[in-house]
């Protein structure tokens, strides 16, 4: 199966690649990037990177043997291998990681969980989304499509839009306009002696396993379980959300402390009151 087939949109525009790739920090970050395609973004990479490691994940098969053929990529680690089973821990060999790609639309909420549950390895980031999901991903308090990937995205890093990207700098061009967006590490734990005492949802999610252990990935891996039952029906309030799973008593008296209505919903709370929330229901 084709990339095109899974739903891509091969950017072939050089100059909209160069600015891309000179977006990223001049750091010695690993640089990871997600789904080459057909190589234009791996291909400045290789000349601008001087003795940085690059590894480039490719998933479609026919992409990946073109990309070998490919004689400027003979210093890219290339790897045929879906991302989102790619152990970022194991890839990193004690090296922080940038993160550069063209994401697909379809894929895009998957690849931003797979980088929040590899968090603590990864430094900065740069990537090409569709419109639409970038106002996703970096909503606010308030908004309609904030949601709970937002929180915890938000919690985790700074972003900052960079330019927007035309639908003729794609083959074949998408219906809606694109954004490039940088996002780099607070630099703050949230979750550094978090213990594994909320249980997590079964099922095979991504941060299912990570969800039975402590520390930060542990932590991070909760409060997204309970972010996303406050969010699962918009026009309820938080308590009633939350008031099945979690002890109600405790969240009044948090909503109390904090001067916050007992009819709050959780899209009109801050992403740090929402934290400490949950730091209270441990």
């Amino acid at each position: 199966m084709t990339k095109q087939k899974l739903g891509q949109h091969f950017l072939y525009d050089k100059k909209i690649g160069e600015k891309i790739v000179n977006s990223i920090n001049d750091s010695k970050d690993t640089i990871i990037e997600i789904g080459p395609g057909r190589g234009i973004m791996t291909n400045i990479l290789t000349g601008q990177a001087g003795e940085r490691r690059i590894i480039a994940v490719e998933k479609d098969e026919t992409l990946y043997n073109n990309l070998l053929t490919n004689e400027n990529l003979k210093g890219v680690e290339l790897l045929n291998k879906d991302i989102l089973k790619l152990n970022i821990a194991e890839v990193s060999e004690g090296r922080s990681i940038t993160i550069l790609g063209n994401i697909p639309y379809y894929i895009s909420k998957e690849i931003i969980d797979w980088i929040m549950r590899g968090s603590e390895f990864i430094n900065s980031g740069t990537l090409l989304v569709q419109k639409e999901f970038f106002l996703k991903i970096t909503s606010t308090p308030g908004s309609k499509i904030y949601n709970a990937q937002s929180v915890i995205f938000g919690l985790l890093f700074d972003s900052s839009k960079l330019f927007e990207v035309k639908p003729g700098s794609f083959s074949p061009p998408p219906k809606v306009t694109s954004v490039v967006f940088s996002f780099s590490q607070r630099g703050q734990a949230l979750f550094s002696t978090d213990p594994p005492l909320i249980p997590l949802e079964e099922g095979g999610k991504l941060f299912t396993s990570l969800s039975k252990g402590g520390g930060e990935a542990g932590g991070i891996a909760r409060l997204y379980t309970m972010l996303k039952t406050a969010f699962i029906h918009r026009r309820k309030t938080l308590i009633n959300n939350l008031g099945k799973g979690y002890d109600k008593n405790t969240i009044k008296k948090f909503l109390e402390t904090k001067s916050l209505p007992s009819d709050i919903r959780a899209e009109d709370m801050t992403r740090e009151d929402l934290r400490e929330l949950y730091l209270s229901l441990r």
